[in-house]
């Protein structure tokens, strides 16, 4: 063969597509892969939906009533969420073993077990019962979000269902306390009055309370900050995106005016609430994120999260230096709230009567020349929708007895201001039985409450002989017989005015007398007269700061294994947000860091860890904190 021989050509032909092979049985494996994937979706789902109703509870009336427990729908919502979790611990065999591997696991068991303790030895066993079991639905919740996030898209979604919900929640509460608005009346599924200071309405939206709002609006705060700067982000190398005209399409997606929008609805429901406490947690919330970026600065990609993370921080502290600067002119019940307590120094007045009224048969009116003073802070309104008026009520002759406690009204001639006294003829209606009373002078803030349950006024009681009638033609009397109410009961019915001290020395007798076990869960307020040395006090009282309430009412024993939970997670939290690399989720762990460092703040405050909606978001925001970050990816 020489140079201008050519090789041979070779025909291969096209090789045949082989025939579908058709498996009619699959192996075993992919049925099982399957099935997780379907336990795992509905755990998700489940989870989704109890976040989206967590500020929706409607109690009133209850959903359902089941033995002699009553449920709402958010309670109901839970249950899914608690078989989904059990089916996704039957079906896949790697979900038992993250479940006992969870981070907070052996504090939980450990607070669990106190609670079952320390009702064994309560003096309310009753009460330890729903007591087990929020904590029980609570780990349910921690236990089901640790084991479904660990997608950075099902991790980015929780978290805006959990804000989303709270913006709906904060809008409702926008429009309750709007003047041109009235949804009162579809608000009473979640409460069964508003609540108010002063006369004042308190935003309160779907919650029961308006302190469970601002506990709830403040831990969503920071999520809300955390979800923009994510979506800020697309310049880091984290979040990879294919080009430029991506990245520019993505920050459209919630560009700064929206964000500064749904920020202002939120903090604006916040402020409304009139809660101090949970305006300081939302700014050391804030004070977190500066601190974090701070710390971080050197080792986040590109130093760019740094000044997005500022940006944000100096720009929800400036809304809120706004917002409340605007409600601090405009209302002066939230100027007397952030100076003040509590309300007792509002209700201050001093009541002189002029020359006693000439004796009274049954039926009689007369008027009797009055002069008041106020003693207190507040202004006294004659004509808005609260206002205030002169009355009083009969006692028995011991004074142990309200015979007749809703005395007529006698309105103001005009609004009188702190210091302020005025001068006017009073009516007063005899009582429609004949016998010895005791006339006293009592304030009325109408809608709001009796000046006297303040402890608030003062003035001398005159005793007055009523005869019985002897004309025919006299008129029905007016006053309402009703039962007589004793005066202890009346005087404790209101625990606004008894001062965080005096509640904190009693939960320390409480916890010496019972310092292993405690009283017993949800003790206190059951025992408070006892151990206060009064005989009558209002049945809902608490300690006003959840560590001393875990202490008083789960003694050594639960108060130590409660804060062994707060003290580990803030670790696992810290650590996430100061050591771990930088992922797509890094910044939302730190919102959630930052949730939980304004949960624990306002505990020193307030007690609020089992009401139903707060309970939810505090072991969710648990689970996304304190989760290991290694477990969280980008995928779905």
């Amino acid at each position: 063969m020489n140079k201008y021989s050519r090789s041979p050509i070779v025909y291969s032909p096209p090789p045949v597509p082989a025939s579908p092979t058709v498996v009619l049985n699959p192996p075993s494996s992919v049925v099982g892969r399957r099935s997780l994937s379907v336990s795992s979706r509905l755990l998700f789902g489940a989870l989704l939906l109890v976040l989206a109703m967590s500020p929706f509870e409607a109690g009133y009336p209850p959903l359902g009533r089941f033995l002699w427990a009553t449920f709402t729908n958010l309670e109901v919502a839970l249950f899914l969420l608690g078989a989904a979790w059990v089916l996704n611990m039957v079906a896949d065999p790697d979900a038992r073993a993250r479940f006992v591997r969870l981070p907070l696991l052996l504090p939980i068991v450990a607070l669990v077990l106190a609670a079952i303790v320390s009702t064994l030895f309560g003096e309310y066993k009753s009460l330890g019962v729903p007591y087990i079991y929020r904590l029980i639905m609570g780990a349910l919740v921690y236990a089901s979000a640790c084991e479904v996030l660990r997608g950075g898209r099902r991790f980015m979604l929780a978290l805006a269902t959990f804000v989303g919900a709270a913006l709906v929640s904060a809008v409702a509460g926008l429009l309750e306390v709007a003047p041109w608005f009235n949804i009162e009346p579809w608000l009473r599924a979640f409460k069964p009055q508003p609540t108010t200071v002063g006369g004042l309405l308190r935003l309160s939206g779907t919650f029961e309370y308006a302190n469970g709002a601002a506990v709830y609006f403040e831990m969503a705060l920071p999520v809300l900050v955390a979800l923009w700067v994510f979506w800020q982000a697309e310049s880091l190398n984290w979040v990879k995106l294919k080009n430029q005209q991506k990245a520019e399409s993505r920050t459209r997606w919630l560009p700064p005016f929206a964000f500064c929008l749904l920020l202002t609805v939120l903090l604006m429901a916040l402020l409304l609430t009139f809660s101090r406490a949970a305006l300081a947690g939302g700014i050391v919330a804030l004070g977190v994120f500066v601190v974090v970026a701070l710390l971080r600065r050197r080792s986040l990609v590109d130093r760019w999260v740094t000044p997005v993370l500022l940006r944000a921080a100096v720009l929800t502290v400036a809304l809120t230096a706004l917002g409340a600067i605007l409600i601090f002119a405009t209302q002066p019940m939230f100027r007397l709230r952030l100076t003040t307590e509590n309300d007792t120094n509002w209700y201050k007045a001093t009541v002189r009567a002029g020359q006693p009224a000439p004796a009274l048969a049954v039926g009689d009116v007369v008027t009797v020349p009055v002069t008041l003073r106020n003693d207190g802070v507040m202004i006294w309104s004659a004509n808005s929708a609260l206002p205030v008026h002169l009355s009083y009520h009969w006692l028995s002759p011991d004074k142990s007895q309200y015979i007749f406690y809703e005395g007529a009204r006698t309105g103001l001639p005009r609004d009188v201001n702190p210091g302020e006294s005025v001068s006017f003829d009073a009516i007063v209606e005899a009582p429609p039985r004949a016998g010895q009373y005791y006339l006293e002078w009592d304030l009325a803030q109408e809608h709001v409450t009796w000046f006297t349950l303040k402890k608030g006024m003062v003035g001398d009681m005159t005793v007055y002989n009523i005869a019985a009638s002897s004309a025919s033609s006299r008129p029905k009397p007016r006053l309402d017989i009703g039962s007589p109410l004793d005066v202890a009961s009346v005087v404790a019915s209101d625990n606004s005015t008894v001062e965080r001290t005096r509640l904190w020395r009693v939960a320390l007798k409480m916890f010496l007398a019972h310092p292993l076990t405690g009283v017993g869960p949800d003790a206190f307020r059951n025992l408070y007269g006892k151990y206060a040395g009064v005989s009558s006090w209002n049945k809902n009282i608490f300690t006003n700061n959840m560590y001393v309430e875990m202490f008083a009412n789960l003694g050594i024993l639960g108060g130590l294994a409660f804060l062994w939970l707060t003290g580990l997670a803030l670790w696992r939290a810290a650590r996430n947000v100061l050591h771990r690399p930088v992922n797509p989720t890094w910044v939302l762990v730190l919102g959630a860091t930052a949730s939980l460092v304004a949960f624990f703040f306002h505990g020193f405050a307030d007690y609020f860890l089992f009401a139903t909606p707060i309970y939810v978001v505090f072991w969710f925001l648990l689970a996304v904190a304190t989760t290991d970050d290694g477990r969280r990816t980008t995928e779905c």
